[in-house]
């Protein structure tokens, strides 16, 4: 009798466990600050907004990106083409 107790116990723990893997929450993935200010930059499309990223993230990761839209005037892909004023680099 002792080893249908175990038997039980066992398998009350295995069943746990597998009911705990198929309720689990799927975390969803936090967009990095960085990530969020690149994405406001392509969105205004403006070297103003390249300028203001690379200010607040000068080693981020889009960085060549944005300093690739201010020395080449090479707009971010999906961005608005309205640039009014100049953007000092140094």
């Amino acid at each position: 009798m002792r080893w249908i107790a175990m038997t039980y116990g066992s398998l009350k723990a295995l069943m746990i466990a597998m009911a705990a893997g198929q309720g689990s929450v799927v975390i969803a993935q936090q967009i990095s600050p960085d990530d969020t200010a690149w994405e406001s930059a392509k969105a205004s499309g403006t070297a103003e907004a390249c300028q203001q990223y690379l200010t607040e993230f000068p080693t981020g990761a889009h960085a060549e990106e944005a300093f690739r839209c201010l020395v080449e005037g090479v707009i971010p892909a999906g961005a608005v083409t309205s640039q009014n004023g100049s953007v000092d680099i140094y």
